[in-house]
């Protein structure tokens, strides 16, 4: 049967000169088989599904329909033509999906002679966004004159607009007096990291507040700049400094 380990000593094997070899192939010499070989979610901010799919027939194949369901749904429905041999790669777009685990699947309508890998399936999970509470010491009707503002815009680029961009944050401000209240809420509306602009005036019980939320795993960012005074923050935050 031209296994390996049939032929491991065929060298010392005595064969009488009369008998012949012949190869029987138990089925057809051509068998059409398209395969989805690897499905997978791409990029951190910008989701995409990647699909890859691969002919494994001697022959151009017809068009075939290619389904992606996520959570069940259909969500892209795709024709693809492969010449023999070839292999090709979808890339889509990634719907608006809230956080928590998901089940995408990519289904090949194909009747080959294959059918086990006209099916591929992937689970994965969309974290919650970092909610990020920053501190805004300023009142003022410019909103790019804020303390807080570049660091809001870089973290959540399209905050207070109605074009929503992908983002990995959810940017919460905040005044000054507000901080401790705003860290003795209960999950899950607590913030996971406080950034913390230069404070010329720290409110009573602020460096306590943020001690306890970093010691319960919370995040502190310190941001300095003039007027500050290092005697009123080493005295209120001096747990938290270097």
């Amino acid at each position: 049967d031209l296994q390996h380990s049939g032929v491991a000593r065929v060298a010392s094997t005595s064969v009488p000169r009369n008998i012949g070899v012949r190869v029987l192939g138990n089925g057809d010499l051509v068998l059409p088989n398209l395969a989805v070989t690897d499905l997978r979610i791409e990029g951190l901010v910008e989701r995409r599904v990647k699909v890859q799919v691969r002919s494994f027939s001697d022959e151009p194949t017809r068009p075939v329909p290619i389904r992606l369901l996520m959570d069940g749904r259909a969500a892209h429905d795709q024709v693809i033509t492969l010449p023999a041999g070839s292999e090709t790669n979808l890339n889509v777009e990634l719907p608006s999906l809230a956080p928590g685990w998901h089940g995408l699947e990519a289904r090949l309508d194909s009747a080959d002679a294959l059918a086990a890998d006209n099916h591929r399936a992937l689970a994965f999970q969309l974290p919650e966004p970092v909610r990020v509470l920053c501190v805004e010491p300023r009142s003022t009707p410019k909103v790019f004159e804020e303390e807080s503002f570049f660091v809001r815009s870089a973290l959540d680029p399209a905050s207070g607009s109605t074009n929503r961009l992908p983002t990995l944050f959810a940017v919460e401000k905040c005044a000054p007096a507000m901080i401790a209240s705003r860290l003795e809420t209960s999950a899950p509306s607590r913030p996971h990291v406080v950034v913390l602009p230069r404070l010329v005036e720290i409110p009573e019980g602020l460096g306590d507040s943020l001690v306890r939320f970093v010691e319960a795993g919370g995040g502190v960012a310190f941001f300095a700049g003039d007027r500050l005074s290092l005697n009123r923050y080493h005295g209120a935050f001096r747990p938290l400094l270097p």
